[in-house]
């Protein structure tokens, strides 16, 4: 398009100058008749100059000449401008052409690349055939099994041409690998597999170890609660410690209420532990089994490996969940026992061992334990023995201190000589004062002298 352009704006340009030069010939023939004109002109001038030098016709002619002479001048002036526009068009036009070439012959090169390129690009057929082997490695690559891309080794040979057969082989090689491994790992999975299995049978047989206890258990309390209930009315002073601790306006039948149902309870609550106990156990061996099914049922190896480790660490937690509930279990069974055994106002909670123990001391330490039944049983006893004690101490401090008290004052009263001697000085004294104050008219004062013997003493 910028070709036709510029050709079109050539032919333009030449058509002008064709045009001026048309014009140019045309003003140069009119030149030519009009100096021929003036060559007739002139000589009819010097013949009419001859004649008539002042004749109007020639001026006339004269001026026409000038006129027609200044027109020709501007018409070369014109003709001058267009040929110097022509050649500056020109030269312009042959530029733009030169450089038209030029891209011409770029694109003319480039094109030629581009047609060396199509050739060497495959044909429709061999594109058809690419993408058929393009389907086949991804049916081979992009399996059910394994979602994995091609490995490195097999881009480079795609790209070098390998034949489909070799990657295919190689392939085969690697997923033959593959399956060797899975199968590697398939042992040590049925392995463990079986080593979960196994302690999971003894743990079942611990269970039932333990149930059997428990059971062993249960028959014990009830047996230790008939015996205490059947043993309570032959024993006088574990009758009177009931009567005791009862309190006023109870009856024996109220009383011997409270430790049957405290058995009872101790047996529900051992029943309810070993139930929760047996839930726990329960739910555990259904989490194990349905692990066991989630690993059968997995759909890859690493799947299998991850629910395997995943069942090793809930079967270690369980495990020590079991442990703790066992511990509990124990805790909770001495803690009954031990409450029973210290409550008051119950008679044979201390079980059969306990009252094996009482049955073989001697009598006077039977006495002395019945007796401290007693008289701890009941709170009037309590407060009359803290009474008591109160009140003897206060009674034995009382004594100490008036024993105290008479020991001092003996230690501090004067004794008889002592007190001979302070009356046989008095007399003196009084004797002498009399013969003082007989003698020198009372100087001397005597009650000043009482008082401050008084004080010497």
């Amino acid at each position: 398009e910028e070709r036709a352009a510029k050709q079109l704006e050539l032919d333009l340009l030449t058509e002008e100058v064709y045009n001026a030069e048309q014009q140019q010939q045309a003003l140069e023939r009119d030149k030519e008749r009009m100096r021929q004109q003036l060559a007739l002109l002139q000589e009819e001038l010097t013949t009419a100059h001859s004649a008539d030098t002042t004749s109007p016709q020639l001026e006339a002619t004269r001026n026409e000449l000038k006129h027609r002479e200044s027109a020709i001048e501007q018409l070369k002036t014109l003709v001058e401008d267009w040929k110097a526009a022509a050649e500056a068009g020109n030269k312009k036009y042959l530029q733009t052409l030169r450089e038209s070439e030029t891209k011409l012959a770029e694109k003319e090169t480039e094109i030629a690349g581009l047609h060396a390129e199509m050739m060497t690009r495959p044909t429709p057929a061999e594109a058809a055939q690419m993408q058929q082997k393009i389907r086949t490695l991804q049916a081979v690559g992009y399996n059910a099994v394994e979602l994995d891309s091609w490995d490195e080794d097999s881009a480079e040979d795609a790209q070098a041409g390998t034949p489909l057969e070799e990657a295919l082989l190689k392939k085969n090689r690697s997923m033959e690998h593959d399956l060797t491994s899975a199968k590697n790992r398939l042992q040590e999975q049925t392995a463990a597999a079986e080593r979960t299995e196994g302690r999971a049978l003894k743990a079942e047989a611990r269970v039932g170890e333990q149930q059997k206890l428990i059971q062993k258990l249960e028959e014990d309390l009830r047996s230790s609660g008939h015996d205490s209930r059947t043993s309570r009315p032959s024993d006088g002073l574990e009758s009177s410690w009931d009567e005791e601790s009862g309190g006023k306006g109870k009856e024996s039948s109220t009383r011997s209420a409270g430790p049957r149902d405290e058995d009872t309870s101790m047996v529900t609550v051992l029943a309810q532990q070993r139930d929760r106990f047996r839930s726990k156990a329960i739910a555990l061996e259904e989490r194990t089994g349905m692990g066991g099914m989630r690993m059968g049922r997995g759909s890859g190896w690493e799947d299998a490996e991850q629910e395997n480790r995943r069942i090793s660490q809930s079967r270690d937690h369980y495990q020590n969940d079991v442990a703790k509930l066992q511990a509990e279990n124990l805790a909770l069974f001495e803690k009954l026992r031990f409450v029973q055994n210290y409550q008051p106002g119950t008679r044979g909670a201390m079980g059969l061992s306990g009252r094996g123990l009482c049955q073989e001391l001697r009598v006077h330490d039977r006495i002395t334990l019945s007796s401290g039944r007693f008289l701890l049983g009941n709170k009037y006893t309590r407060a009359f023995l803290f009474i008591y004690s109160i009140s003897l101490h206060l009674l034995v401090f009382g004594v100490l201190w008036s024993m105290s008290l008479s020991s001092m004052n003996r230690a501090t009263a004067p004794s008889h000589e002592e007190i001979c001697s302070r009356q046989q000085l008095i007399a003196n004294a009084a004797r002498f004062f009399q013969s003082a104050d007989e003698d020198h008219n009372g100087l001397l004062d005597k009650s000043e002298f009482d008082h401050a013997m008084q004080g010497k003493s």
